[in-house]
């Protein structure tokens, strides 16, 4: 019996220690950029409903953190009646991250629209962990490819003129900084070009000549994907939300008819669920694009919400 007594209390001590280190554990962070142009008074064209999307999208995800327990921090970049600002939050606060008042394009070598890009990653790849969730958001005109000499199919670009924008290789770069599972959501023409599958197997010679002189730095097991539009097509433009991001954020639990957040009917929130979702909704006018091989991730799972009202 006294030997039954030693045994037990080395068990029951592991048995404590064990729950300790559950309740302390780490929730993942979820880290959000978002990035809207509006065009305003230039000839791309305007894109006035981005900033609408920008807002819904930022709101929607960073109460869907919430109400799943996680930690957020966000930077949301607009660009918008010919400047260029930012703003950073967190589940504490909110504050400015970076604010350029003055024309960013006076001068058109400068990339004003990619240096706060890239100094966005910077910022949220401090501290990142392999548990974490980072989700990039993007609202506004992608390249078809022909526009400019230096523009590749897919690539996210903010004024006309200027070499300022962002390539397919150089945001999976910019990707590749921070640590855990990466989410990109590309609401842009011709936008099916960020999709994995077409970066090594590209569908024209100009593309197959432009990998020869890039060597994309990344994995894609830590990175899941969803374009607005095939590589040769354009994405549409709805009354307040674009046609792919009221999908997207209906996905999500977006109230869109009233702009209000909501929630999603089931508490797990899968990657999987919003594709079929938004590719159920849109596919007759464009079809979005993921990896061939749809490969699942829970992004949220929601712990606490109002009670559910049943009607008779």
């Amino acid at each position: 019996m006294k030997q039954m007594k030693l045994l037990l209390v080395p068990l029951i001590f592991l048995l404590l220690f064990s729950c300790d280190l559950s309740l302390d554990e780490r929730k993942p962070t979820i880290r959000i950029i978002t990035v809207a142009s509006d065009y305003i008074g230039i000839e791309a064209g305007d894109l006035e409903c981005c900033i609408n999307d920008q807002k819904a999208m930022k709101e929607q995800l960073e109460h869907l953190s919430l109400h799943s327990g996680y930690e957020f921090d966000g930077i949301h970049i607009t660009y918008s009646n010919g400047e260029i600002y930012s703003i950073r939050s967190t589940n504490d606060s909110s504050s400015e991250f970076q604010k350029r008042i003055t024309s960013p394009y006076s001068d058109l070598s400068r990339k004003p629209m990619r240096e706060t890009i890239e100094a966005a990653f910077d910022a949220l790849s401090k501290g990142s962990n392999n548990e974490d969730i980072t989700i990039f958001y993007y609202t506004g005109h992608g390249a078809h490819g022909n526009e400019y000499p230096w523009l590749e199919r897919g690539t996210l670009f903010f004024e006309n003129n200027s070499e300022d924008g962002i390539h397919v290789h150089e945001l999976y770069e910019m990707l590749s900084q921070i640590n855990g599972k990466k989410l990109l959501l590309i609401d842009s023409c011709y936008s099916g070009a960020f999709v994995y599958d077409d970066i090594y197997m590209p569908g024209t010679l100009k593309d197959a000549l432009n990998l020869l002189f890039v060597t994309p730095g990344f994995e894609n097991d830590d990175i899941w994907m969803l374009s607005a539009s095939s590589e040769d097509e354009e994405s549409k433009t709805g009354h307040t939300y674009s046609l792919f991001t009221d999908s997207l954020l209906e996905a999500l639990g977006y109230d869109t008819e009233n702009g209000a957040v909501g929630f999603p009917e089931s508490d797990d929130v899968y990657f999987s669920e919003i594709y079929d979702y938004v590719k159920a909704n849109t596919d007759t006018i464009q079809h979005p694009q993921s990896e061939r091989t749809i490969r699942d991730m829970r992004l949220f799972s929601i712990i606490t919400r109002p009670l559910r009202s049943y009607r008779d």
